[in-house]
């Protein structure tokens, strides 16, 4: 037990992130706009973007189709630098729970923790845990477990992996928002892309299921740059937007509540500058069609 007590430290109380752990707080520790909800240009943009999707995109998500090209960004994973500790995030918390140095999951009077398990995928944003956690590609997971990527019939998550749950030493790809690293080089490369002196300014949505008020649309306006700095939630559970797109709808960031990563879609020119970005990896993926089988380009060229 004593490896699982290890993993447990060095995950720094692992980021206890249940797939039914809910909507974070709304006591808005980090707020992010949402004072344009009411306003006639608000509601007229976020109409745009309903009538070119489906209804349930209120709820995780709107992803709109139209633009020349489209690319997805993988959200960002990391590794401990000690391979030697053989236990699972579900090892810890288990372990943690039967200590008492965490109290158990209940809610109604329902101890979830009671046959369930810790996948250790975190709900909201990630970053990289410490100094003894190193950038661990998609890529480079998937040729260590000799995964072969090419005909996935849903978009990247952690279905694509073949964990229950995840190895103590690997911090897995959130879900439900862009990771810290990447947001902030994705935010860098859509504000050169707009090429003016002035600072550009963006929609911002957020979904439902982010919210967690059902009855009322969520969407403002925000300064492109300062994005990574103004997320939804409190200071234990942040997310980047669910959608930001620019005025000019020249580009469409999606996250959705359950996938683990981004899709942006805009320009072959921003697509291209995503693809042969040095630390963002991506990779290309579309519904597949039956009898057709898709293949798959991944842009993973992460130096540090």
């Amino acid at each position: 037990m004593t490896q699982i007590f290890l993993a447990g430290a060095v995950l720094v109380e692992h980021r206890r992130a249940w797939r039914f752990a809910g909507a974070p707080k709304r006591d808005t520790f980090f707020a992010m706009a949402e004072s344009m909800a009411s306003d006639g240009v608000a509601r007229s943009e976020l109409q745009w973007v309903m009538d070119r999707c489906s209804a349930e995109g209120a709820i995780t998500g709107f992803d709109p189709t139209g633009w020349e090209d489209s690319i997805w960004v993988l959200h960002a994973m990391y590794e401990h630098v000690d391979q030697s500790i053989n236990a699972t995030h579900d090892d810890v918390h288990q372990r943690l729970l039967e200590r008492g140095d965490i109290e158990p999951l209940v809610v109604c009077d329902v101890n979830l923790e009671e046959g369930t398990t810790s996948t250790g995928v975190s709900l909201g944003m990630t970053s990289r845990p410490g100094p003894d956690w190193e950038r661990l590609r998609w890529m480079e997971l998937a040729d260590r477990l000799s995964l072969t990527y090419g005909d996935e019939k849903w978009p990247p998550s952690s279905r694509w992996f073949p964990y229950r749950s995840w190895p103590a030493t690997i911090e897995p790809p959130c879900e439900g928002s862009l990771d810290e690293k990447s947001l902030a080089d994705l935010v860098a490369v859509l504000g050169a892309a707009e090429r003016t002196d002035e600072s550009p300014t963006c929609w911002v949505h957020n979904a439902h299921l982010m919210t967690g008020d059902f009855d009322k649309e969520s969407v403002g306006r925000e300064i492109l740059a300062r994005v990574p700095h103004r997320l939804y939630g409190d200071s234990d559970q942040k997310f980047s937007p669910t959608n930001f797109w620019p005025h000019d709808r020249s580009w469409f960031v999606y996250t959705d509540w359950d996938l683990s990563a981004t899709k942006v879609s805009g320009p072959n020119e921003l697509i291209s500058m995503l693809e042969s970005h040095p630390t963002l990896e991506t990779i290309r993926w579309s519904t597949p069609t039956k009898g057709t089988a898709l293949s798959r380009r991944f842009r993973s060229k992460f130096r540090g």
